[in-house]
């Protein structure tokens, strides 16, 4: 379970829109210092915002939670003694924005890159599922999803299993055997 917008933001602002650990101002998220399942609520209190870094580091150690409440609860009240100028704050915060509405782009891009995935992975359990010989079968499960890397990049493509080659299927018949 997410923040509510209104509570997120308050809680960048307590912190001048900064890591309540390193004070970096890219990509701040807003923690749950006990989270939601193990009975944390979305409240102010239970907010804490991080770089991504302390985010991963700290975000699901159960024994960094006092270090976390008292880390933001120190910068926040650093930040309320020393006034930052009005241009900095204006600056985060637009730059903050920013960061959200890419992030939101990132999840809208993901979901229609999982539909069409979802779609084309629909269309080869059709193929197998009414396959009548396991050239068939073979044949339906040639083109498919394409994972490259570590699979931060998914593109569905045709792949001749097996060859390593990928690309639209050639012309010659007997490109899957070795």
């Amino acid at each position: 379970m997410e923040f509510p917008e209104p509570i997120k933001l308050e809680a960048k602002r307590r912190a001048n829109f900064c890591c309540v650990c390193c004070q970096q101002v890219v990509f701040v998220e807003v923690h749950h210092i006990i989270p939601p399942g193990e009975g944390g609520s979305c409240e102010l209190e239970n907010a804490a915002p991080l770089c991504p870094s302390h985010h991963t580091l700290y975000g699901d150690n159960p024994r960094m939670r006092k270090f976390i409440r008292e880390a933001r609860d120190f910068w926040w009240d650093y930040c309320a003694k020393q006034a930052a100028s009005p241009a900095t704050i204006a600056l985060r915060e637009g730059f903050d924005r920013i960061q959200t509405q890419v992030s939101e782009g990132h999840r809208e891009m993901l979901a229609e890159v999982k539909a069409v995935i979802a779609e084309q992975l629909r269309g080869v359990a059709d193929a197998v599922s009414s396959a009548r010989s396991v050239q068939e079968v073979v044949e339906a499960t040639s083109s498919g999803v394409t994972i490259y890397g570590s699979g931060s990049i998914i593109v569905p493509s045709p792949v001749i299993r097996g060859t390593g080659w990928v690309g639209p299927p050639p012309s010659s018949p007997d490109t899957t055997k070795q």
